[in-house]
C-alpha cells in the first residue's frame, strides 16, 4: 500500500491546539489544524468504506493505541484492511501508561478517527472547510 499520511480527527479544537503545541515542543515540527465538515452519520451510514469502530476503551483498543504509537506495524497490520478507524482517545504518550502498561482513557470518553487509506483521505479532502497553520517554535 502506497500510504503516506494519517489524519486524526477530534471534535474538540482545544485538543487539536494542545496536540500541536506538544508536537511542536517535542519535535519542532510545524503543525496544521484542518477543519472538516463530515456527514453527521459518518459512522453508521452505509457506504463502501471499511470501518473499524470501538465505542468503548476496551483492552484490545488500548493495546492497538499503544502498539500504534510505538510504530509496531506487525502488531497493527490487521487494521490496514480498513479505510477508517474510530475509537476513544487515550492519554498522550507522556502520560500514557498505568502500572500495567495499558493506556489510560479519558473520563468522560473523547473520540478520534484515523484515516487508514488513500480512499478515505480523498473523501476527507472533499469535506475540508479550513486550515490553520502553526509554524515551528
Amino acid at each position: 500500500m502506497a500510504y503516506s499520511s494519517l489524519i486524526y480527527v477530534t471534535p474538540d479544537v482545544q485538543t487539536a491546539f494542545k496536540w500541536c503545541q506538544i508536537n511542536n515542543k517535542m519535535w519542532g515540527n510545524e503543525c496544521a489544524i484542518l477543519s472538516f465538515k463530515l456527514p453527521f452519520n459518518i459512522l453508521s451510514r452505509q457506504d463502501t468504506f471499511k470501518k473499524c469502530i470501538y465505542f468503548n476503551p476496551t483492552i484490545e483498543w488500548k493495546k492497538y493505541v499503544k502498539e500504534s504509537r510505538l510504530c509496531d506495524q506487525k502488531k497493527t497490520q490487521y487494521l490496514d484492511k480498513f479505510d477508517m478507524v474510530y475509537g476513544p482517545i487515550c492519554a498522550n504518550i507522556y502520560q500514557l501508561y498505568k502500572h500495567d502498561g495499558i493506556p489510560k482513557s479519558h473520563d468522560p470518553p473523547q473520540f478520534q478517527m484515523a484515516s487508514k487509506s488513500d480512499r478515505f483521505d480523498t473523501f476527507m479532502t472533499k469535506c475540508l472547510q479550513s486550515i490553520i497553520s502553526l509554524p515551528k517554535n
